[in-house]
């Protein structure tokens, strides 16, 4: 997985314009369906993998922060992406909905995946810029610049730039 690495180090302009490049790629729309659900999946993969790459990078860089089951995120990091891409395809290819695809239980259920990806993302962030634990309500701002994220990039990517270049790259798992 060092073949990641390059996604910790890239400075704010350029994750921005990956960011934009996915969000632009998943409003394109062609003649040939086929064609234009896999340029929308691959958009939306795009602009959504910030936030599971950084945090699984980051938590080889650091894994002696505790009260963090890397095991979960990993487990709502593959739900994430198959349902953004099956999401995005079954969106364009049948005309469905989210909801009409996963059904409620199925969409509350991808939901908390987000949600924890984020949490885990934003308190993982947050406790290697400030070089301690975050407690509960310690990466709020953290969240909302995640959440926020083509803007909030400008502030996030800096941090993580920080916190890389204090570690030495051997020390990544």
């Amino acid at each position: 997985m060092k073949n990641l690495d390059f996604i910790l180090r890239l400075k704010a302009y350029e994750v921005f314009l990956i960011i934009v490049a996915g969000g632009i790629l998943k409003e394109v729309e062609l003649d040939n369906l086929l064609f234009t659900a896999i340029l929308n999946a691959i958009g939306m993969v795009v602009a959504g993998s910030w936030i599971l790459f950084v945090g699984h990078r980051l938590y080889h860089y650091f894994p002696d922060i505790k009260n963090m089951n890397y095991m979960v995120f990993t487990f709502c990091s593959i739900i994430m992406g198959l349902s953004m891409i099956i999401g995005q395809m079954g969106s364009v290819l049948w005309h469905e909905t989210m909801l009409d695809l996963f059904t409620i239980p199925g969409s509350f259920f991808i939901f908390f995946c987000y949600v924890y990806c984020l949490l885990f993302t934003s308190k993982l962030i947050h406790s290697v810029a400030s070089a301690r634990e975050a407690g509960s309500f310690d990466n709020f701002g953290i969240l909302i610049l995640v959440l926020i994220l083509p803007i909030g990039i400008w502030f996030l990517q800096p941090m993580v730039n920080r916190a890389v270049a204090n570690k030495p790259q051997e020390q990544a798992v």
